[in-house]
């Protein structure tokens, strides 16, 4: 609930000190509320892609306990059930991965096969990594290979893409934040031009010149911020 709120009350705060900054009206704001849904949709968006890129972590752990448990010997189900007994010690009960897991064994015990038990999971994940661990089990149950080497093997493949991965999000964290410092920085020159010399920033409000003077910076400040951020969910997404 606590998330919801800040979802809603961040972007109509925004809004309300934009108007008043850019304006000096605060109600102009009404007219940034299609920017309300978007921002909303933007952060639930990032939330989400956040949770996969988790999900993709757990699932590497989740691989190589289901490795060790077939190389030992156990069962397809008994390697899942010990797999799921050991994610729940590292990342919890309550974790996506574990309520994956035994969903999985409840699929499994109701007649699932293994494979189809993996291609459900990925299509309910919208991982892409879970998705083509699914489509390379199912081939290789299909074609009868050992499936102990084709787990280790994918184990291999997607330990370096993650690695890949996490620098390349670690080094577009370092850019992102900086971007996000540099979209504040007009709010925070008009904010100590209104607070500290109002002398100087008079001229931007009240008269026609400033209000197309002040139009033009908000679109073009609004238009470099869109691209900024699209550029840099590009990045994450990849």
């Amino acid at each position: 609930m606590r998330r919801v709120v800040h979802c809603i009350l961040a972007p109509c705060s925004f809004c309300i000190v934009t108007g008043w900054l850019f304006f000096d009206f605060a109600p102009i704001a009404l007219l940034f509320l299609p920017y309300v849904p978007y921002d909303i949709f933007r952060r639930l968006r990032r939330q989400r892609e956040a949770e996969r890129w988790q999900l993709a972590l757990a699932f590497r752990d989740m691989l190589l306990y289901l490795q060790n448990g077939l190389a030992a010997g156990r069962s397809p189900e008994g390697s899942m059930e010990e797999t799921a007994k050991g994610l729940e010690h590292l990342y919890g009960a309550k974790s996506n991965i574990v309520s994956e897991c035994r969903l999985m064994l409840s699929q499994m015990s109701n007649g699932y096969s293994m494979e189809k038990a993996f291609e459900e999971f990925g299509e309910r994940s919208k991982v892409n990594e879970i998705r083509q661990f699914a489509e390379v089990f199912l081939v290789a149950k299909r074609t009868g290979g050992e499936i102990g080497r084709v787990i280790r093997q994918t184990c291999n493949v997607l330990q370096d893409k993650l690695e890949l991965k996490r620098e390349l999000r670690t080094a577009v964290a370092a850019k992102e934040m900086e971007f996000h410092i540099m979209c504040f920085i007009p709010h925070g020159i008009l904010l100590y031009l209104r607070l500290c010399a109002p002398s100087m920033s008079a001229p931007l409000y009240g008269n026609t010149f400033g209000a197309v003077f002040m139009s033009g910076v908000f679109l073009g400040w609004f238009a470099l911020s869109a691209l900024g951020n699209h550029l840099v969910r590009s990045c994450i997404s990849v």
